[in-house]
């Protein structure tokens, strides 16, 4: 169960491949969520979509009253989970991203019908009203449009009465995650993000490489406005930023400025795949305590050294792989990110680490071992 069926973001990405896995491995399994158009996934319940990234912009008071409501408690959502437990008649309900549009509604109905409900901690949503900050607090000073931040402190109680009542147990994406999580008192195992196996990477070397690639989400958070200084810093390294997202505008009008600049907006899977295996060098430069992002296990996958900032699962991913190095500040990130385009022995040395990394422990298949001894511990087999 997942707000969206289609790869919006990394939790998008990690409930679609996850549901992929299962099937694979000969399990049934039904999606529970919006639908918005150019679903991947097809066997289940889709409900309306009251608003996405790409909308929000346009929430009036009217509709954000609606968008607030539905929030709070999804009565489509709702009936969707009863449908599903009367006909599809699940052994467990696996709950990620939900928040605004699913609501705690089927996570509630699911665990009233005696239904385990497994929750995966893709963030901090379940003990913040920010999905970006592990400590706890009840107010969202992330989100950078009034009217989400509101909505986000909102239906916080909703969500910390759900985490309490209706979720019987947690899997966290990276040990900061759940060391964020076990100090309020939320005990989960962790099984770290993954890649899907041979999904088409190509083993292409330092020689025909070229450039640093920031892919992800353009806000704050994220760092994508340190993607740009880094270019600022870097004029003779080409630099590639691939996403959408609230700093779109900034971006776009720096790539017009900075000749070493590209901006491609949001591109589809197989041309990041691409992209990500031609560059030297991927930044994360996220400036939340990320939880564990996806970018940072497909650079694995394709061979690309990263460097990151030291903040959350990130750098747990990056020093536990061996995969790349981590930066104090975007004069660090540039410094290390210009070092590893031109030190052939040391890029190496990350590459092979990050691919070794990617078939192990970041490995979906692994996680699909492991998830399904944990399911049959939750179903009591």
């Amino acid at each position: 169960m997942n707000k969206y069926a289609r790869v919006v973001g990394g939790a998008d990405k990690h409930s679609v491949l996850l549901a992929r896995g299962l099937r694979d491995r000969g399990h049934d399994v039904a999606f529970l969520a919006t639908d918005h158009g150019q679903l991947e996934w097809h066997d289940g319940e889709f409900v309306r979509c009251s608003v996405v990234g790409e909308t929000r912009d346009q929430i009036g008071f009217f509709t954000g009253g609606r968008v607030a409501g539905t929030a709070m408690w999804n009565h489509e959502a709702a009936s969707a989970m009863r449908r599903l437990i009367r006909t599809f008649k699940p052994d467990l309900v696996h709950s990620h991203k939900l928040y605004p549009q699913l609501s705690v509604a089927p996570i509630a109905v699911a665990s009233r019908a005696g239904i385990p409900v497994i929750q995966t901690a893709h963030d901090y949503e379940g003990i913040s009203a920010s999905p970006y900050d592990p400590t706890g607090s009840w107010l969202d000073a992330d989100e950078a449009r009034l009217p989400y931040r509101v909505l986000n402190t909102a239906t916080f109680a909703a969500r910390r009465f759900a985490r309490s009542n209706f979720i019987s147990s947690w899997v966290s994406v990276s040990r900061y995650v759940a060391e964020a999580y076990a100090r309020h008192g939320i005990r989960s195992i962790v099984l770290p993000n993954f890649v899907e196996d041979g999904d088409g990477y190509g083993a292409v070397g330092f020689d025909q490489r070229d450039g640093i690639v920031y892919a992800g989400t353009l806000t704050s958070a994220k760092g994508a406005q340190d993607a740009v200084e880094l270019a600022r810093r870097l004029p003779d390294v080409s630099v590639t930023i691939a996403g959408d997202g609230d700093l779109r505008g900034f971006v776009a009008a720096s790539s017009e400025r900075l000749p070493n600049l590209s901006w491609l907006g949001r591109i589809p899977g197989d041309e990041m795949r691409n992209l990500l295996s031609h560059a030297r060098v991927a930044i994360v430069p996220s400036r939340c305590d990320d939880a564990g992002p996806m970018i940072a296990v497909e650079a694995m996958a394709a061979g690309t050294p990263i460097v990151a900032y030291a903040r959350g699962g990130l750098s747990e991913y990056v020093t536990d792989s061996g995969a790349g190095v981590l930066a104090d500040g975007v004069q660090q990130l540039a410094t290390l990110s210009a070092d590893l385009q031109g030190d052939k022995e040391r890029w190496t040395q990350h590459a092979d680490a990050g691919r070794r990394a990617a078939g192990s422990r970041h490995s979906l298949r692994e996680y699909l071992v492991a998830l399904e001894d944990f399911y049959a511990s939750r179903i009591g087999l």
